[in-house]
């Protein structure tokens, strides 16, 4: 940390630090892959939204996988096939 071994830092602080990277990323990915453009609320929420089956397809190969690179690739094959069909 910044103040070095002067100031110790409680241990649930530091736990709770861990999840802070995802929580900001699920904080900006989250909005962009549920509501469509131009939209301030989840109410118009659509099911054809090719970013939601994307995301939902990362989401899947991730929990199966546990690795970056089939996550990504699998959101993104089924986030441009949508996109190209529909």
């Amino acid at each position: 940390m910044f103040w070095g071994d002067r100031v110790r830092m409680p241990e649930i602080i530091l736990r709770s630090i861990r999840f802070a990277p995802l929580a900001a990323i699920v904080a900006i990915v989250a909005p962009e892959i549920l509501m469509p453009a131009g939209t301030v609320e989840l109410g118009h929420f659509d099911w054809t939204l090719p970013k939601i089956w994307g995301g939902l397809a990362a989401f899947i190969s991730f929990i199966w996988t546990r690795k970056m690179l089939p996550t990504l690739v699998m959101g993104m094959a089924v986030y441009s096939l949508l996109r190209y069909w529909f």
